[in-house]
């Protein structure tokens, strides 16, 4: 019996330098750190959790730091972007914040007619991560600019 997929619990990278992802999502992204455990097959290093302010099943992206991980390639299956919803009046603040904060920032494009700001984390291994933010409907009203309508709308 098929069952029907319902959405995307959480998304898990992989990570260079611990500091460097705790300042990343927390400072740049403005994500929140909802735990910090374990890799339970490899005690020795962290796994971050960063989600919304409640935590969220769909609003979940946790990383496994390993400082010494070779850079790698992309692959079949793999999440190469992950996409977050703004306001669209804050899209050249999150420009100007993300490249504060230490982002590759692309710029906007016109995606299926919609402007998207595209980033991406430098220093993520085994490859940089990439990110999509674009403007999503009724977004504006509830949300002041500051704040990015955390949750995942799309890999690739």
């Amino acid at each position: 019996m098929a069952e029907e997929i319902l959405g995307i619990h959480h998304i898990t990278a992989l990570a260079s330098d611990p500091q460097h992802n705790l300042d990343f999502y927390t400072g740049a992204l403005g994500l929140r750190l909802v735990k910090r455990t374990v890799n339970f097959d490899d005690p020795t290093t962290y796994h971050f959790y960063y989600g919304n302010e409640s935590g969220a099943p769909g609003t979940i992206l946790t990383f496994f730091p390993w400082p010494e991980s070779p850079r790698g390639r992309l692959g079949t299956g793999q999440v190469t972007a992950t996409a977050f919803s703004i306001p669209e009046s804050s899209l050249d603040y999150w420009g100007e914040r993300l490249e504060r904060g230490g982002a590759a920032v692309d710029g906007l494009e016109t995606r299926f007619g919609e402007r998207v700001l595209t980033f991406s984390d430098p220093l993520q291994c085994p490859h940089p991560q990439h990110f999509d933010i674009s403007p999503c409907p009724g977004v504006e009203t509830c949300l002041d600019r500051t704040q990015m309508h955390w949750h995942i709308t799309s890999v690739r």
